[in-house]
């Protein structure tokens, strides 16, 4: 399944949730994030905050890609969100853009490492973007 640009306000967001909800086998989600420059980001990190989603599980999920341009509260909910419930995931590929490709992107990786999986198996995977210098991580296209 393949979302783009479905963070920009909490309605987009609310309607990702529920797709989500409604799609307990996925097994492989595409998500592109590009230049979301909404004033609502806190009404849709709170939107992530405040859901029941206790007993949810992305049971199937095995394989996550997640391209962003910028932003960082809404894509550290999301990732937070996924890697969180998706008891079966093997591997997460997030690549900034070349706009988040510096202080924010690392900002990004540093936090996302310290977020607890509920698969042990969860290998993070940061690339930078094609044709950029700048590293994402301080270890470009590291594996964490």
């Amino acid at each position: 399944m393949e979302f783009n640009d479905c963070f920009d306000n909490k309605y987009q967001a609310s309607s990702f949730l529920y797709l989500i909800r409604c799609c307990p086998n996925l097994e492989e989600l595409s998500i592109t994030v590009t230049d979301s420059q909404s004033s609502d980001i806190d009404a849709v990190v709170h939107l992530f905050e405040a859901q029941d989603l206790s007993d949810f599980s992305l049971g199937k999920l095995s394989v996550v890609y997640l391209h962003f341009s910028n932003g960082t509260k809404e894509i550290l909910k999301i990732v937070q969100f996924l890697l969180a419930k998706s008891p079966t995931l093997e591997q997460m590929v997030i690549q900034a853009g070349k706009s988040s490709a510096s202080q924010e992107g690392v900002k990004i990786c540093k936090e996302i490492t310290l977020y607890p999986r509920a698969s042990p198996e969860a290998e993070i995977t940061f690339e930078n973007p094609p044709d950029n210098d700048q590293n994402c991580c301080p270890d470009s296209d590291a594996t964490l």
